[in-house]
């Protein structure tokens, strides 16, 4: 199962880079794969442009915990307004979340939206 990341913002490029590394240093998403998802390369160019974060998950119930990882980037980016969107399969869900603190309240948020069950 994949969770794809998107972040709407001039500073695309970058942040996605931050959000792998935070993802890949969180000890939730033991087991899972995180990648940097590049865009096709257009003819002319030398390379593609990072587009995502491809988050493979070990498992369904591997969800909430990425989320929550996802969550707690969101929050440590101190009151920064930047819009993330998540896919998983063909459901997806969008949050801009300056100044939350609870990591977990996001996940919840995204979860519900994604119509993904999880436990209260």
């Amino acid at each position: 199962m994949d969770l794809r990341i998107e972040i709407a913002d001039e500073r695309e490029v970058v942040l996605l880079r931050e959000l792998k590394m935070w993802l890949d240093r969180s000890s939730t998403l033991d087991g899972s794969v995180v990648q940097l998802v590049e865009a096709p390369i257009e003819p002319g160019r030398m390379g593609g442009v990072v587009e995502a974060v491809r988050v493979v998950l070990t498992s369904k119930e591997a969800i909430a915990p990425a989320l929550t990882a996802v969550g707690g980037w969101i929050v440590a980016r101190a009151g920064r307004s930047t819009k993330v969107k998540v896919r998983v399969g063909d459901r997806e869900a969008e949050i801009t979340a300056p100044g939350r603190r609870d990591p977990g309240e996001i996940a919840r948020e995204l979860l519900d939206a994604l119509g993904v069950d999880h436990e209260s």
